[in-house]
């Protein structure tokens, strides 16, 4: 789901080459549509890196938000996600299959391994769903509820 101009091209053009029957590139679409689109996937993926050079030169990778981690937990979908601090900070092993995020083999070795495995599968999506609970607007009025009901300073 994504991509634009050149870059979608380029990538419709290596699924034709290698003859990927099971890979869809719809481009961009509308918000709304992206739950829909998550259900038809078996395995949602997300291959984020370690260092993300930001238009400044800085890294950011240590910083960068991982909403899609966020729409994947909803989803009802096994994630398998790049094993990085960051991630680690929101979701534990028994939710999501972490993998080393520069080793290709091993992204391909965890997709065979729980294609394998249904209850596996269905074993991540529901941790991955029931703790994505947490992260909704309710869980987040109501760790701000317990916040302020223990905190005597503002929250800013």
């Amino acid at each position: 789901i994504g991509g634009h101009g050149k870059h979608l091209e380029r990538i419709k053009s290596q699924i034709s080459t290698k003859q990927l029957a099971n890979v869809l590139t719809p481009g961009h679409v509308s918000h709304q549509m992206i739950p829909s689109w998550l259900k038809l996937a078996d395995i949602l993926l997300l291959p984020m890196q370690e260092n993300v050079e930001a238009s400044g030169g800085q890294n950011i990778g240590r910083w960068t938000s991982p909403i899609k981690l966020f729409e994947y937990m909803a989803a009802d979908r096994p994630i398998c996600v790049s094993d990085l601090p960051i991630l680690r900070e929101i979701v534990q092993e028994h939710q999501v299959k972490f993998i080393t995020a520069s080793n290709p083999k091993a992204w391909v070795l965890a997709i065979r391994e729980l294609m394998d495995d249904p209850q596996a599968m269905k074993t991540l999506s529901d941790e991955s769903k029931s703790a994505a609970q947490q992260y909704g607007w309710n869980g987040r009025a109501e760790k701000l509820v317990r916040w302020s009901t223990t905190n005597q300073k503002p929250l800013l």
